[in-house]
């Protein structure tokens, strides 16, 4: 098992949430109860610990009794407005509900609380008379727009897709004290928002995610009971031991690999058309501790490069320029007061002029491809500020991809970790243009929003020619 904290944590809240869940009839595997010790670790203040809880355990083990247990938690004992539990189809998140619903029912106590509890198609929630509730739907690109839920669970996360991540993760942002859990076995080779996440587990660098991961490394021999029981911590307990022996026997080697085993499959970005690996993204990262000297330097020129995905539902903000050690910083400017992403390009007209007098009319390049969605906005933001444009014909843009990811795989640009890189990172796939010797990053069938990666390449490529275009200060010599 990884794991991306140590064990032994005690969490109080997990200890109240254990306590209900077996006052329910909900009685958990020692595993299970050390999950949620680390999932439900409290800071000094009362907050969460982590924002985002992942767990990665083959199928028939008891994970879905985790999430009950927490579910129970959320609406009995932490006073949460609303959670949201989300699987990759209706009929799963309707036995997940199911279940949830026995428990509730079967419990004296619990059930005097409850105001009505909805089985509607599609309208699947259990309501208490507080107010308290939690929901039950299954994912699309849409799932959970206009809620404003405390936690979200994102069950059989192996079928993520990073479009939905950008459905429901806003819904968190206007709560105090949000978390986030992922859930689900061994990704396979088209899971890239699993891959991505499991990685940062077992990187294990980041303060704000919890997660665990039972498995193996590839290559390990299936008919070795130490490794099935290695990546099924119920072992024994939910899974017999001699259907497990007769499993591998039924079962393909690779189904068998990754569904009981816990190997993960290589993904997707290691095909030839991804330019950018996550973990080449993530090597010119700065961590946090560093944010305040990760900057450009004061005084020097910047440019803004904007791009926006062909539905123009956001757009995507970057400033690029020079660090006092040489490197190029690009930084997305397009967040509001919670750090979430403007909606929409009509924000464009008020923060572009913003940025450009606060940093300085003529320290100030604004870069563009003539054929963005977001290319009439930034235009009328021209002739309000009596400003030139560079434009980036086809060709040069095909330049400046090549260039723009040999920077980043000789880790010469330097980042703050911004999310909505990180996604469209994930996500971007390419387009050949004129006899195939160039490319460019395409939208079309880029998986994710490619708009920050677009418009942080533009802004670097820009970026050269806008220094050399300051004027060179006057020098003189006295005798």
């Amino acid at each position: 098992m990884w794991s991306s904290v140590p064990p032994g944590a005690v969490s109080s809240a997990a200890a109240e949430t254990i306590e209900l869940a077996a006052h329910a009839g909900l009685h958990l595997f020692d595993w299970q109860q050390w999950y949620l010790h680390g999932a439900m670790a409290q800071r000094a203040d009362g907050l969460w610990v982590s924002l985002e809880n992942y767990d990665e355990v083959p199928r028939q083990n008891g994970k879905g009794a985790v999430k009950e247990a927490r579910q129970l938690a959320g609406l009995f004992l932490l006073n949460e407005e609303l959670q949201i539990h989300t699987a990759h189809e209706f009929k799963t998140a309707y036995e997940h509900f199911r279940r949830l619903v026995d428990l509730v029912e079967g419990c004296d106590d619990l059930r005097r609380r409850v105001k009505i509890i909805r089985t509607g198609a599609g309208d699947q929630a259990i309501e208490l008379l507080n107010g308290n509730r939690i929901r039950f739907m299954a994912r699309s690109r849409s799932s959970g727009r206009g809620f404003s839920g405390d936690t979200l669970y994102l069950d059989e996360s192996q079928n993520l897709e990073w479009a939905t991540v950008g459905a429901v993760m806003p819904t968190l942002s206007a709560r105090p004290n949000p978390q986030v859990w992922y859930s689900g076995s061994a990704p396979g080779p088209n899971a890239e928002v699993a891959h991505s996440v499991r990685r940062r587990v077992m990187e294990g660098d980041e303060p704000r995610l919890f997660g665990a991961i039972w498995g193996n490394e590839e290559g390990a021999d299936p008919t070795d009971l130490a490794n099935v029981a290695r990546a099924n911590p119920s072992l024994g307990l939910l899974i017999d031991i001699e259907f497990a022996e007769a499993e591998q026997r039924a079962m393909s080697p690779r189904e068998h690999a990754r569904e009981r085993l816990g190997i993960a499959e290589e993904p997707e970005q290691s095909k030839a058309d991804v330019m950018i690996s996550l973990e080449a993204w993530g090597q010119c990262g700065e961590r946090p501790d560093t944010w305040d000297q990760a900057k450009v330097a004061e005084g020097q020129p910047v440019v803004l490069a904007v791009s926006a995905p062909t539905d123009r539902s956001t757009a995507s903000l970057v400033m690029a320029g020079y660090r006092a050690d040489g490197l190029v910083h690009v930084e997305e400017m397009g967040f509001d007061g919670n750090g979430d992403p403007f909606t929409g390009v009509s924000w464009l007209k008020e923060a572009l002029p913003r940025i450009v007098k606060a940093w300085g009319n003529d320290l100030v390049t604004i870069a563009i491809d003539p054929k963005d969605p977001a290319a009439s906005v930034v235009a009328e933001v021209e002739a309000a500020l009596g400003q030139k444009l560079q434009r980036v014909t086809l060709e040069r843009f095909g330049a400046a991809c090549v260039d723009f990811v040999d920077m980043v795989h000789e880790c010469r640009i330097r980042h703050r970790g911004e999310f909505v890189f990180s996604d469209a990172v994930a996500g971007l796939r390419t387009r050949r243009i004129g006899d195939g010797s160039l490319w460019l990053w395409d939208r079309q069938t880029s998986k994710t929003n490619p708009a920050p990666i677009v418009a942080a390449t533009l802004a670097v490529y820009a970026l050269p020619a806008a220094v050399a275009a300051q004027p060179k200060p006057v020098v003189s010599f006295a005798y």
